[in-house]
């Protein structure tokens, strides 16, 4: 599944974070048009969380704000899907990790533009 090998590609040092991260959103978006059960996702969803940490990739999304908005509407509607504690923990955990490199960005965003002004 694309989820597996979003997962595998976090592992590979020359994938670029923000095609990992591309990668496990189309995976999740892939798996929900198919009707799966997203709750059979939370391993994948755990190991996803460790390897993006790892490589430093939610770094990514606050310079990419297209990513961030559909990788974080995606796991919207995971979140309305899941049914389990844990599927429900680990899209909690990637949730909040996009939303906190996302203000994280536009803090700096923000930060530059007074530079600017100055």
């Amino acid at each position: 599944t694309l989820i597996g090998q979003a997962v595998l590609a976090m592992e590979t040092p020359l994938v670029l974070p923000g095609y990992a991260i591309a990668l496990l959103r189309d995976g999740l978006a892939a798996w929900l048009d198919a009707d799966r059960d997203i709750d059979d996702l939370a391993p994948a969803l755990r190991l996803a969380i460790t390897y993006l940490d790892k490589r430093e990739c939610f770094i990514v999304l606050n310079r990419d704000e297209q990513l961030a908005t559909t990788f974080a509407e995606i796991l919207d509607f995971c979140a309305g899907s899941a049914t389990s504690n844990d599927t429900k923990k680990a899209i909690d955990e990637l949730t909040r990790r996009v939303n906190e490199a996302t203000i994280s960005g536009k803090e700096d965003s923000t930060d530059a533009d007074v530079r600017d002004e100055s």
